[in-house]
């Protein structure tokens, strides 16, 4: 019972540390983007779908709409992290590296 207790503890202030890390963490415009058209596929696949197009003749285009904006932003992830490693490349061969 201790055990459980000790983790469920170590549960919580886990989810208060990452919670107050996400608050402080100021967001780019990218991000903010991204959170919006998430948040927007999901109300579309989860409310609007089921209950506006039930018997659609379209009953794959939720999934189709997830995979999209998912893709598009995993691609774009890829390109924002080539993009900081050859900054970093780049000032490392300046010598203006910290």
């Amino acid at each position: 019972m201790q055990l459980f207790h000790l983790q469920l503890l170590q549960t919580q202030a886990a989810h208060v540390s990452l919670a107050w890390i996400v608050l402080k963490v100021p967001l780019k415009r990218l991000d903010v983007i991204q959170l919006f058209t998430l948040i927007s596929t999901f109300l579309f696949s989860e409310v609007y779908n089921p209950l506006v197009l039930e018997h659609s003749r379209f009953p794959f285009l939720p999934m189709m709409a997830t995979s999209v904006v998912c893709a598009c932003w995993i691609v774009l992830c890829w390109i924002r992290c080539f993009y900081e490693i050859m900054k970093d490349l780049s000032l490392k061969e300046n010598g203006k590296h910290k």
